[in-house]
């Protein structure tokens, strides 16, 4: 991490700001984190003061927007993404609805940047990083053209939202790490597929005093999406199960769902596997790819 903070500094400065903007906080710089330099950090926050914010979003007068988002399933997701002028910075609104943005006073602005574009990996909720890979490289001076290469060009690396097709099922592999955000978010896209969908889904870890509320609250949101199957992972899931209701299945740990799961799922099914990452979900995916 500091090898690359110190090579890369001008992107680190645009990704420490994206960050900040997208999570309502100071976020510290790459080069502050690996070091731990205490004295470099305060020295950053004075540098900070003063910085015009810039907001991304779908609605309201973001200076970086997405309109015409289009789902491809699990080919991607489709996108024109703007950059113009921000009217009035107290309108950001960085959430991707689930229907085109139809704010009038967006289309009355003439553009600086406008890129059609398509990401290459599943879930509306990929626009909001690709608004954030288009408002970085917009900072470092690329153009449009290099933008679009860049974006279109991106590969999913490990166990974050790959692909596996086997002659029986479609996998999700999304085990990377989990929280109550990200899987709704899978889930989200998940309801979008065709044929039977099927969560597996462990444990949310570091969740604090509402973990078992955060948890059975994916599991309702689950149900509310029409997912047709809840396989629930873990001591914490079991609460995700009873959220979902009727329909849901029960593993105590990662050893009896690998036992268990091949008499639940079903040919053609497309399954979902998500989990933190200290959850070994690796280990379904390897079960169910067997």
């Amino acid at each position: 991490m500091a090898h690359t903070a110190e090579q890369f500094p001008q992107l680190c400065e645009a990704e420490t700001e994206v960050f900040s903007r997208l999570l309502g906080t100071h976020v510290q710089r790459l080069a502050t984190i690996a070091h731990g330099d205490s004295r470099r950090k305060a020295i950053l926050d004075e540098e900070d003061a003063g910085k015009a914010d810039f907001f991304l979003g779908c609605t309201g007068d973001d200076e970086y927007r997405a309109e015409d988002i289009v789902e491809h399933g699990l080919l991607g997701v489709g996108c024109t993404l703007i950059h113009s002028l921000s009217l009035d910075k107290s309108c950001s609104n960085n959430t991707i609805p689930q229907s085109a943005c139809a704010d009038s006073s967006l289309s009355q602005r003439e553009p600086l940047m406008r890129i059609e574009v398509t990401v290459p990996t599943m879930g509306r909720h990929n626009v909001l990083n690709a608004l954030c890979a288009m408002a970085v490289g917009d900072k470092l001076g690329l153009t449009a053209e290099e933008i679009k290469r860049g974006i279109e060009s991106f590969k999913n690396v490990g166990s974050r939202n790959r692909i596996i097709k086997t002659d029986r099922y479609t996998i999700i592999d999304d085990c990377y790490n989990a929280n109550p955000t990200s899987t709704k978010a899978g889930l989200d896209t998940l309801a979008t597929l065709s044929g039977r969908r099927v969560a597996v889904l462990g444990d949310m870890k570091e969740l604090g005093k509402d973990a078992l509320s955060l948890h059975r609250e994916v599991g309702a949101y689950a149900k509310e999406k029409g997912i047709d199957c809840l396989i629930a992972v873990g001591e914490l899931s079991k609460a995700a199960a009873e959220g979902y209701g009727e329909g849901a299945w029960y593993f105590p740990d990662v050893e009896s769902c690998i036992q268990g799961i091949k008499e639940l799922v079903k040919q053609d099914d497309t399954i979902l596997v998500k989990a933190s990452h200290s959850m070994h979900f690796e280990k379904i995916t390897e079960a169910l790819n067997s």
